[in-house]
């Protein structure tokens, strides 16, 4: 379970469901270093259109090698030293009162 230190209130959208975009990032071991940025969509259904809620998120590197990293915004960063194979789990947390806390996550591999 993400840690819940730190989690960002937002107040204004409450949503059914998150969706990480994208939910799998995959680094070229000759292109590095690299980074990539991770939306958020707040799902909400009905007739009411989804929404970028990726300045409400917090992301959390759950597990994976140093060279992989993701900052507050989501920005994934891929270190020059990371070698095929190194691979990293982040968390996205979306938090509102009356839908609670609501997790994805995004996968990130580094390949040849």
């Amino acid at each position: 379970m993400p840690k819940l230190l730190g989690l960002r209130f937002s107040g204004v959208i409450p949503v059914s469901g998150i969706t990480a975009i994208p939910s799998k990032i995959t680094f070229s071991k000759k292109n590095l270093p690299a980074t990539s940025q991770i939306s958020v969509l707040g799902v909400r259904g009905g007739i009411y259109a989804n929404s970028n809620i990726t300045q409400y998120c917090t992301f959390t590197k759950e597990s994976g090698k140093n060279s992989i990293n993701v900052s507050s915004t989501g920005l994934v960063t891929c270190s020059s030293y990371a070698a095929e194979g190194h691979s990293a789990v982040i968390s996205v947390v979306y938090y509102y009162p009356s839908c609670g806390i609501i997790t994805d996550y995004v996968n990130v591999i580094v390949e040849e």
